[in-house]
């Protein structure tokens, strides 16, 4: 299960991002999974709560937005959401598209905080 060892180097890039602020005050974790990452949602989830209360808080959140592949056909110029990373153009036929940015990443999109005054306040 690759989830896991994602879970694991996701801990360490939130312990470097939260950086002097304690841990403790960390309350939500949002990670972006492109539709064609590989990745199970569910999987991801289950692994993440398995080591939150070791590796970061109890009081940690996890919240997973799913981003969808984009590609673009450099014959036609078509933009659209593909399913398959071999998919053609559903206009021309012309194989194979271009894949924009994220639609095959996993990457840490938030932190949020909660401050002394109870502000939950985002990081980027």
């Amino acid at each position: 299960m690759h989830e896991l060892s994602l879970c694991q180097a996701l801990v360490t890039l939130v312990r470097e991002r939260v950086g002097p602020r304690p841990i403790t005050q960390l309350r939500r974790i949002t990670v972006a999974i492109g539709s064609l990452a590989g990745v199970d949602a569910d999987a991801f989830a289950f692994a993440f709560g398995a080591i939150r209360d070791q590796a970061l808080h109890p009081a940690c959140q996890l919240e997973l937005v799913s981003v969808a592949a984009m590609a673009v056909c450099d014959h036609c110029g078509r933009r659209g959401a593909i399913v398959y990373a071999s998919a053609g153009c559903v206009r021309c036929g012309h194989w194979p598209l271009v894949l924009e940015p994220g639609g095959d990443d996993i990457y840490l999109s938030d932190l949020q905080f909660i401050d002394s005054g109870c502000d939950i306040n985002p990081i980027q």
